[in-house]
């Protein structure tokens, strides 16, 4: 038996990184597709989007990490909240401003520390945190 090189255990992750990364793609385009399908067909300006906790015929993975791609990538142009350990809720409701405008009126943000905060909003800090365990919390107040 030979002992394997450290680029072929580089390519290996990589490889399996890829193929996580298709999967994520695959989930964010029927992400999409509710959107898109919500917008058209009703006069809503959200929707709700469940991410898979298993999907038959693909290999196993982490829900959790899959819903932190997400809204990383969805939050550059929606709204998005996570309502439970797989679902988001994505909103589309808020004015577009040209970039005159925008620059003008700057929001103002004040970080807020954990033991600072009201007793509902702890309690949901610490699910999220229970949920999403190697994540930073942020709390932002806006002036």
């Amino acid at each position: 038996m030979s002992i394997p090189s450290i680029r072929e255990l580089q390519r290996e992750r990589d490889s399996i990184k890829e193929k996580y990364e298709n999967l994520y793609k695959d989930i964010m385009k029927n992400c999409v597709d509710v959107i898109k399908a919500t917008n058209s067909m009703t006069n809503r300006t959200y929707a709700s989007f469940s991410v898979p906790k298993v999907i038959i015929g693909y290999p196993k993975y982490n829900y959790k990490e899959c819903l932190l791609w997400l809204i990383e990538k969805l939050k550059s142009e929606y709204n998005v909240d996570l309502v439970n350990e797989n679902k988001l809720l994505i909103d589309w409701s808020c004015e577009i401003q040209d970039e005159s405008q925008s620059s003008k009126q700057k929001k103002h943000y004040t970080k807020v520390k954990m033991e600072n905060l009201p007793k509902d909003v702890m309690k949901e800090a610490k699910k999220l945190k229970k949920n999403f365990p190697r994540t930073e919390i942020e709390y932002l107040y806006i002036d």
